[in-house]
């Protein structure tokens, strides 16, 4: 069986790259004024999404696998997408927070969506989460894989409970005995990536619900308004005119 070779994910080894493309003077300008010359259509998708919306979200994953896919389905939202890699280190959640409440200070309302695995790690992983940013009064909220949701989509057969390996690491896990308590005595695991594997469209229509009841469309067409291309052209061309009469 031939397996394309992008089917995969490997986010754990980046190159430090450089732009190392050489572009003689005449291509230089020229991209300079290709650029002044498309202003003042180019300028609306410079424009944030979320500017002077009152609320302000981003979707935390356990998960860096998973950052492909919520990219994908978040491609048209302007959300920034935090990849935690199982247990947050304190500098990364920290330059996380300060972020938060920089936008904090800036009057928005934070929300902050989290999407990760239903199992012993995996509930602590949150309730630690939650517990660290509540500190700051940032709302953080599970959106999945919730207990809830293993009733209302039918995600019982989706329990990883067969795999011998899978179930002696959990029931190793130190977070075993609570899980127990809140599930019944038992114990297992059910995976984002399974959720969304074989049930695709539960997973996006989640995501985008809990994101786009956030969002104002109307201030945001409002903000689109308040400069016309025409307005746009016009400064170009003042100060292009500008600087070329130093």
């Amino acid at each position: 069986m031939h397996i394309i070779y992008h089917s995969f994910v490997d986010n754990s080894r980046r190159i430090i790259d450089i732009n190392d493309d050489f572009q003689s003077p005449e291509e230089y300008v020229g991209a300079g004024i290709s650029y002044l010359d498309n202003a003042a259509k180019e300028y609306y998708d410079t424009i944030p999404r979320w500017y002077k919306q009152p609320h302000y979200v981003e979707v935390w994953i356990e998960k860096d696998a998973m950052t492909g896919t919520f990219s994908s389905i978040l491609k048209d939202r302007h959300i920034r997408i935090v990849p935690n890699r199982g247990w947050t280190g304190f500098e990364f959640l920290n330059n996380n927070i300060e972020r938060l409440r920089k936008k904090q200070s800036e009057g928005k309302n934070i929300h902050v969506l989290y999407f990760g695995d239903y199992d012993p790690s995996g509930d602590r992983m949150y309730r630690w989460l939650k517990q660290k940013i509540s500190d700051y009064g940032i709302e953080i909220k599970r959106v999945a894989i919730t207990k809830q949701q293993i009733d209302e989509f039918n995600l019982e057969h989706l329990k990883n409970t067969i795999d011998s390996g899978v179930m002696a690491k959990l029931l190793k896990d130190n977070n075993s005995d609570e899980f127990r308590r809140n599930n019944e005595g038992k114990v297992f695991q059910i995976e984002l990536d399974a959720l969304q594997a074989l049930q695709p469209t539960t997973l996006k229509q989640l995501l985008l619900s809990e994101v786009d009841q956030y969002f104002d469309e109307a201030i945001y067409k409002q903000v689109l308004n308040e400069v016309s291309p025409e307005d746009i052209s016009y400064l170009v061309k003042e100060m292009v005119r500008s600087h070329l009469s130093i």
